[in-house]
């Protein structure tokens, strides 16, 4: 599996990572990064999870 690191609000990391079942991310700063699946980032990019 594919995983791509993202950077997001410091103040939402806990709540993506509650939803969504995300990780924090490994190399970046926890702080502001997580760990998704590549094949969630596609899904989000083109419409299919809001």
């Amino acid at each position: 599996m594919s995983i791509m690191e993202v950077q997001a609000e410091s103040d939402m990391i806990s709540n993506y990572i509650e939803m969504y079942h995300l990780a924090p991310a490994k190399y970046m700063n926890q702080k502001h990064w997580l760990a998704v699946p590549a094949d969630v980032v596609y899904e989000m990019e083109n419409g299919r999870i809001s």
